[in-house]
């Protein structure tokens, strides 16, 4: 009597157990990368009021970091750098790739590569090698199609990201991006 108790209640251990075994591969099988969709960046409207941070946001990181956070969408991947005063050199506090924002609270990364020199007003486009380099050791880059564009819109604050749009796309894109950031920047 009391073996067969033991043997009922080891197998419905084991048929509990083989469930949430089968709930995870399945869970597992659903974001694999192979049926995972592949990202496409969205292309920028000249009407863009989605940027403007809320008021109630107080500090030019918060309101930094959430003008950042709503371009996600709009390219592949990219990088938000904090200089806090003019002899320290940046360091990364957020990035995004493929849709997905990841705030580095706490674990900022030192560059690897200087910053080209930027003014408030203007977008380069990166032609370093070594930018290149330390983008693809650090995944932000996933091939050579990207390009990589450079914008200050605050004395505080890089952007860095990357986009493989076509080149007729790719200007107006940046364009309104620029218009953008730099609008919703102007107040802080």
């Amino acid at each position: 009597m009391l073996d067969n108790r033991l043997s009922h209640l080891f197998m419905n251990q084991v048929k509990v157990l083989q469930k949430q075994l089968e709930g995870l591969l399945d869970k597992e099988i659903k974001t694999s990368p192979e049926n995972e969709t592949p990202f496409e960046a969205k292309t920028l409207r000249e009407e863009i009021h989605f940027l403007n941070p809320p008021s109630e946001l107080s500090s030019e990181k918060e309101k930094m970091l959430f003008v950042f956070q709503q371009i996600v969408s709009f390219f592949n991947s990219g990088l938000l750098f904090e200089k806090l005063n003019s002899d320290s050199s940046p360091k990364c506090i957020a990035a995004f790739e493929k849709g997905h924002f990841f705030p580095l609270k706490g674990v900022e990364i030192d560059l690897q590569f200087k910053l080209p020199q930027v003014s408030l007003v203007e977008v380069k486009r990166a032609q370093s090698q070594k930018i290149f380099e330390c983008l693809e050791k650090m995944n932000v880059i996933q091939n050579s199609d990207e390009e990589i564009f450079i914008l200050q819109p605050h004395p505080s604050y890089s952007v860095l990201v990357c986009s493989r749009l076509g080149s007729p796309w790719l200007k107006l894109h940046m364009e309104y991006f620029q218009k953008a950031v730099l609008k919703a920047c102007g107040d802080f």
